[in-house]
């Protein structure tokens, strides 16, 4: 017989293009992608038995694997070479051993010396006779092994050794490819353990065509990256939404498990991450603490999550003793070497089905009282527990399987990117509603506060506005008051009083902003407006007022008296800004122009005018010549140490409507 043995190292990291849009349906294909690297058909397989599997009437092609799994022969803590193991296998020997399975361990509190530190164990197969060409899929066992067919040295997983230092862990796979001459061949598997505190094999090798592996391992790979990509991408997400919403603390949380639960997927199942560690020892006992601690320190990150989804039904009392727990188990498991922990990883592991299951009820309890996002929580946390549960049952050697944890929770973290998208959305609606409603509201206090206002402030909204804000200006003041108002509020009920308050406003308030002016203040019987612009637009809307006058006293002939109004304007500098206190406060404009412009209008009584205004509002004219003005001299108004030149706005030049006053009767007429 002739063998020719090549090997094929998986720890081999590839480069696998996946598409981003196959990402986003990834929890569709899962279920088809394992269907199509699935290592068993719908064929009846024959079964191992006693060491021996016959596989001669077994139609294998390129599609098919075969898992040799069941009872192998088994040497306890004997190192037999191929020959001394078929030499006892002729002569009867029976013993056997599960494959995969434990065969010694320490538990809680065994002696380390009494733990089996290696073994034998060898698988007779009887072939198909039309093939020579195969391919065996060999997993790591605990924690090293070499494979050797039909006497010849195969493959091997870390380093077989008789001491510790001899013997060198790995977590790695190899594929081994062989060209065999016989149908007849004799797997001798030899396994060494003196850094776990448990020895036997994890999973079954596999066997088919070469091509049926390689299949096989390209599909495991590519589901492997489906969903590490998947993670990644959601982890990143989420952690680039915290960094823009810092009091989104759930999504910190949840990129934080993705992550943690990327690494794990991909330093489990195919070992795509293996190579990064070094081949040693303590590059085994890294790989082997990240291993675990990706998945074991997500228990307190989802703890913290869900209390704060569902505060109501998970207390605080109990995450902070699954936080104590978790952080007691990750310091032993960083402090102290796998030989000894893992002595207690079953209990850990059990209290992490013990928090699932508090977990599960208390999503429950907030379904059944009809909370928000419950269903869908409670959806994929079911999935995630049975995948949980599955590990846990594998890892004790009760179940065979394959590790599903990081398929659960990516259901899981899938289905709460749902819930998180649907709270997002909800929360943009409700953005945008109290935007509508803000700028609404915003609209609302400009009418009590001049947008102009805002602007000489610098301040792009009212709520921008500080108590002492202030700017310094040089505008046009502007005051108008409606004569004998007291009288004429006499003849009116307090609700007439109003309407003709705002009918005489609606109708005279446009005229300043039309002129670019706005009214800083109404004062009950007339206002008093600014005009940041050259002097002549508040001439404009002074001229534009009396003419204004005329059609209002007209509309008014049937229903009430004629009105007169007096204004008096001028021109200077001020301060225009806030004062009040906190809790009120008020635009205001300090200055003397604006005392001026007071007096200038309490002068139009005595000298039977409506409109009065200051020398130093006509140097600011630009064009002087447009006005009709009558110079009335000097006068010393109250507050005053020197005098004010004033004048009379009379009319715009070439006015028909010129102000005329005939002093014999007191009369005046337009």
């Amino acid at each position: 017989m002739s063998l020719k043995v090549t090997v094929n190292n998986v720890n081999t990291i590839r480069t696998i293009t996946v598409p981003f849009l196959l990402i986003s349906l990834t929890a569709f294909l899962m279920v088809s992608l394992g269907g199509c690297g699935s290592r068993e058909t719908d064929k009846k397989i024959p079964q191992i038995a006693n060491g021996y599997i016959n596989l001669s009437g077994f139609s294998f092609n390129d599609r098919t694997t075969v898992s040799l799994g069941g009872n192998w022969y088994f040497w306890p803590d004997v190192f037999l070479s191929p020959a001394e193991a078929r030499t006892q296998i002729a002569q009867g020997y029976r013993a056997t051993q599960a494959v995969p399975g434990i065969w010694s361990s320490t538990g809680v509190t065994g002696s380390v010396p009494k733990l089996s530190k290696g073994g034998t164990l060898a698988l007779k197969l009887t072939m198909p006779p039309d093939r020579r060409d195969w391919a065996i899929r060999l997993p790591n066992a605990n924690s090293a092994c070499e494979l050797y067919i039909d006497g010849r040295y195969a493959a091997s997983i870390g380093t077989v050794g008789t001491t510790t230092h001899t013997s060198v862990p790995s977590n790695g796979l190899k594929i081994v490819n062989f060209t065999a001459d016989s149908n007849t061949v004799l797997l001798v598997l030899r396994v060494s353990n003196f850094h776990t505190p448990y020895t036997g094999t994890w999973a079954s090798p596999t066997i088919g065509t070469p091509e049926a592996i390689e299949t096989s391992h390209d599909w495991s790979l590519i589901l492997t990256a489906l969903i590490s990509g998947a993670l990644i991408f959601m982890g990143l997400y989420h952690l680039s939404l915290h960094l823009f919403r810092r009091k989104d603390s759930n999504s910190l949380i949840f990129g934080i498990v993705c992550l943690m639960l990327a690494t794990r997927n991909l330093i489990m199942g195919e070992r795509i991450l293996n190579a990064l560690f070094p081949r040693t020892a303590l590059g085994w006992e890294i790989a082997f603490n990240v291993e675990h601690l990706s998945i074991h320190m997500a228990l307190p990150l989802l703890a913290i999550f869900f209390r704060q989804l569902f505060p109501r039904q998970i207390r605080k009392n109990a995450v902070m003793a699954v936080i104590a727990v978790s952080v007691a188990w990750a310091a032993l498991e960083l402090i102290t070497p796998a030989l000894f922990h893992h002595r207690f990883l079953s209990i850990f592991e059990y209290f992490v089905l013990a928090t699932g299951i508090y977990l599960l009820v208390a999503i429950l309890r907030a379904l059944f009282r009809g909370e928000a996002g419950a269903g869908l929580v409670m959806a994929g946390f079911a999935v995630l527990l049975l995948s949980v549960l599955n590990d846990v049952l594998l890892s004790r050697g009760l179940i065979h399987s394959y590790y599903m944890t990081s398929i659960g929770m990516f259901f899981f973290l899938f289905i709460q990117s749902i819930l998180l998208s649907v709270k997002f959305s909800q929360l943009f609606t409700i953005v945008e509603r109290f935007t509508r409603e803000l700028q609404t509201l915003n609209q609302s206090l400009e009418r009590f506060i001049p947008h102009e206002v805002l602007n000489f402030l610098g301040k792009r909204s009212i709520v921008d506005i500080d108590l002492g804000d202030f700017s310094e200006e040089m505008m046009s003041v502007f005051f108008l008051d409606i004569r004998d108002f007291t009288a004429l509020s006499e003849r009116m009920t307090p609700n007439q009083t109003f309407r003709f308050i705002n009918t005489f406003l609606e109708r005279f308030g446009p005229i300043v902003r039309n002129h670019g002016g706005f009214i800083d203040k109404y004062l009950g019987d007339g206002f008093m407006a600014l005009f940041p612009n050259d002097a002549d637009s508040a001439l404009d809307a002074a001229l534009e007022m009396r003419r204004a006058l005329l059609v209002f006293n007209a509309e008014r002939r049937e229903t009430g008296l004629p009105i007169r109004i007096g204004i008096g304007i001028h021109r200077g500098p001020l301060m225009l800004g806030t004062i009040g206190e906190n809790q009120r406060m008020d635009s205001t404009v300090i200055s003397d122009t604006v005392n001026t412009a007071s007096r200038l209008e309490q002068l139009t009584k005595r000298h039977k005018r409506d409109i009065l205004i200051s020398s130093e509002l006509v140097k600011g004219l630009r064009d002087t010549g447009r006005f009709s003005l009558s110079r009335l001299g000097h006068e010393q108004v109250k507050g005053k140490t020197q005098t004010i030149e004033v004048y009379s706005l009379d009319g715009a030049a070439g006015d028909q409507y010129l102000w005329r006053a005939a002093p014999a009767s007191g009369k005046i007429t337009i």
